[in-house]
């Protein structure tokens, strides 16, 4: 079996980390648009800036929300 260094480790958790992120952002971003149809720029960028407790938080609600804005916050116009 190779040695894995600690840096490697640590290189392959934070990869690891950052796909399941990837992942999430790309599930809400689909249940988004099934619930309100196309997604206006600022929510694509808003999803892509967004941390974990962000996608937890935008997660629980877009089921029960009744708009993009009651989810992520008002848009930036």
């Amino acid at each position: 079996m190779r040695y894995v260094s600690s840096f490697e480790r640590i290189l392959t958790d934070r990869g690891f980390k950052k796909g399941l992120m990837q992942g999430e952002v790309r599930l809400i971003e689909r249940l988004l648009k099934q619930r309100f149809g196309d997604l206006p720029a600022w929510v694509e960028q808003r999803l892509q800036m967004a941390t974990e407790s962000d996608l937890a938080r935008w997660a629980d609600a877009v089921l029960s929300a009744e708009s993009l804005e009651s989810i992520l916050g008002p848009s930036p116009h």
